[in-house]
């Protein structure tokens, strides 16, 4: 059985986020989900001048239609981040998670820490898909 990698640029973008709830923010394109079996975010966050109150994590969303898209689901690793820098993740398994979905794509899930007011930081990264 061959296992084939593919990589999806998650484009840098600025991130800017002054509540305490998780939202989730597209990260990547739609790619097709059919093969996928585990999945990889490598990400970098710069320019984080709310003082470590901007949490930045991945994660993924499935659709079959592309204007019916499901909650987005965190990945274990890389874990939260809150302060500049690079953070490496390891793939995980999702294929059971996604079966009967057309599509995926990563989502940046952000959140204000502590308090409010309006916190922002540059993120962009790397998605990577193996089937």
């Amino acid at each position: 059985m061959s296992c084939t990698t593919q990589r999806v640029p998650m484009p840098w973008i600025l991130v800017a986020v002054g509540d305490t709830t998780e939202i989730a923010i597209p990260a990547s394109a739609w790619i097709p989900s059919a093969g996928v079996r585990s999945v990889r975010t490598n990400m970098e966050m710069r320019g984080n001048i709310g003082g470590r109150v901007l949490s930045v994590r991945t994660g993924y969303q499935t659709c079959n239609v592309l204007d019916t898209v499901d909650s987005a689901t965190a990945l274990t690793n890389p874990g939260a981040q809150t302060a500049d820098g690079v953070d490496y993740g390891t793939f995980e398994d999702i294929s059971s998670a996604i079966a009967g979905k057309q599509f995926i794509r990563a989502v940046w899930l952000v959140k204000r820490t502590t308090s409010t007011g309006l916190v922002t930081a540059a993120v962009g990264g790397l998605l990577e898909v193996m089937g």
